[in-house]
């Protein structure tokens, strides 16, 4: 049974505000609540009540006092607290802080500013890296046990808080929060006078085995842009589907982990909630801030037009984001000696059948890089698609914009807690990024202006358009509950196929493919 406290507010919003705050596993981020198994869990969950009443003070400077075991703290006390306390009592801190939406967050990176800028240790190589082994001249793989850059226990605390606070995995890198109930980013939107950016992804993005792109934009992109997303919008995250893991058993100890299949948008929501813009894919933070610059005006100027006279804004906005691109694309043609008339490549169309799973992922430069070669292992690689995307074509374009490609030191960091980055790595993803940047651009990101240039979106749903561009863009359809990951027309050799079904060890979040290696 839940008990409940209230916390009352003393800032500007009036001394009669009052946050609802419920402590229990039932909802609680570390220690049970929205998704997770209970007070030994400590994942970063938190109940749907927690962003709607952070929704009513969002971004404002509210200083709170909260009524926590018999005392009245204020919330950088629990701030302490959450790190420093017992378990129970440092699952109702983190909670209270959730609950007080981004001011809660404010308080906590506060308090913790110090630790929060210390370096964390170096990670140590795997000892699986079987090219690096050999370059190195460190011979066979003998350390299987992954490594991670982990610190003393309470910076594993503080890391555990945080994210449960944020609601990102990681979220030491970008300290942004993010609300998971659209009606309480809705709310801080109007309050706020800011529109809303949402992300859909397959998985979720506080839990570490989100789908490779959401992976991306916590350790390359949001780290470059932080500090400007959290000025300029209200961040909120959604689930479209849980997201495959495959865990390959190489039979003698080793065993690789990966998701697979799958991609993520942004969207850009006016105060009502309704979409004017959706950037599909992995961009380079220089591009990704640029185009949301746009958006982000145009939501505003959306806001408060019904019928008619905002369909016309919206298709004169994306007609002339057309023809800007129709202009970039003739300079992209020419500097690689290519006929500048030449029209982009059309990109994926859905046709009659279910797309399968190499087709899907080989949209995705980045992420293709990641699982093209579990692909290709387990029989569903490109040997089975019609190639969607002619990378040769595209790296000659992407070579061009590496420069803007670059990594943050900001990215670089939190690529580096989770695995190391040597200059091999760096350089590839670099190549990756510019190329996926103008992939999304120019084909994906373009299909998006057309609907709206033509009308077809403008008075779509957020709802209506994400289906959209699953269905169509992406090409992982709901009526596809496999992904594309187990063809029907293809024989496995395996009793049922290979089907089984089980409970995701991670929740609702992954759907766990176990492949195994014989001795």
């Amino acid at each position: 049974m839940a008990s409940r406290t209230l916390v009352r507010s003393s800032g500007p919003l009036g001394a009669g505000l009052f946050f609802a705050l419920f402590v229990a596993a039932a909802c609680d981020p570390a220690a049970g609540g929205e998704g997770s198994n209970g007070p030994q869990d400590a994942t970063p969950n938190a109940c749907a009540d927690a962003d709607a009443d952070a929704g009513a003070d969002a971004d404002e400077d509210v200083s709170s006092r909260v009524a926590l075991a018999g005392r009245t703290l204020e919330l950088a006390e629990l701030a302490e607290l959450a790190v420093s306390g017992d378990e129970g009592t440092r699952g109702e801190a983190i909670a209270a802080l959730r609950r007080a939406g981004p001011a809660g967050l404010d308080a906590f990176i506060g308090v913790h500013q110090a630790a929060l800028a210390s370096p964390l240790p170096a990670v140590r190589r795997t000892g699986c890296r079987l090219g690096m082994l050999a370059k190195a001249g460190l011979g066979e793989c003998s350390d299987p046990a992954p490594t991670s850059a982990t610190g003393p226990a309470d910076s594993a605390a503080l890391d555990t808080a945080l994210d449960a606070i944020c609601r990102q995995h990681g979220c030491r890198h970008t300290q942004l929060y993010w609300y998971t109930e659209l009606d309480a980013a809705l709310a801080a939107a109007r309050t706020s006078g800011k529109p809303v950016l949402s992300l859909r992804l397959l998985g979720q993005l506080d839990e570490p085995l989100s789908c490779a792109n959401s992976r991306f934009f916590r350790t390359i992109l949001y780290p470059a842009v932080a500090p400007w997303l959290r000025e300029r919008f209200i961040l909120h995250w959604s689930s479209e589907r849980p997201v495959p893991v495959v865990t390959v058993d190489y039979g003698d100890g080793r065993q690789l982990t990966r998701t697979i299949t799958g991609n993520s948008v942004h969207y850009v929501l006016d105060a009502d909630g309704r979409p004017v813009d959706a950037l599909p894919g992995l961009l380079a933070p220089p591009v990704f801030r640029r185009l949301l610059e746009r958006s982000a005006a145009l939501a505003l100027a959306a806001r408060g037009r019904e019928g008619r006279e905002r369909a016309i804004l919206l298709s004169e906005h994306h007609a002339q984001r057309l023809a800007d691109l129709d202009v970039a694309w003739g300079a992209e043609l020419r500097a690689v000696g290519e006929n500048p008339s030449t029209r982009p490549p059309a990109g994926p169309l859905r046709g009659a059948a279910p797309p399968d799973v190499a087709a899907i992922n080989v949209m995705a430069v980045g992420k293709s890089g990641v699982e093209m070669p579990l692909l290709d292992g387990i029989g569903l690689g490109p040997g089975l698609a019609t190639p969607t995307v002619d990378l040769r074509f595209w790296d000659r374009l992407a070579a061009r914009h590496i420069a803007e490609s670059q990594l943050a030191p900001a990215s670089l960091r939190a690529m580096s807690s989770i695995e190391p980055v040597d200059a091999e790595m760096r350089a590839a993803t670099v190549r990756s990024l510019a190329t996926d940047t103008l992939v999304n651009e120019h084909q994906l990101h373009r299909r998006v202006h057309q609907w709206f240039a033509e009308g077809s979106a403008g008075a779509l749903s957020f709802e209506a358009l994400n289906r959209r561009i699953y269905d169509e863009l992406l090409l992982t359809p709901q009526s596809d509950p496999t992904l594309g990951l187990a063809p029907e027309d293809v024989y496995s050799g395996i009793a049922g196929g290979g089907w089984s079904r089980s409970t995701p060890p991670g929740g609702a979040g992954a759907s766990p493919v176990t492949l195994s290696g014989g001795r």
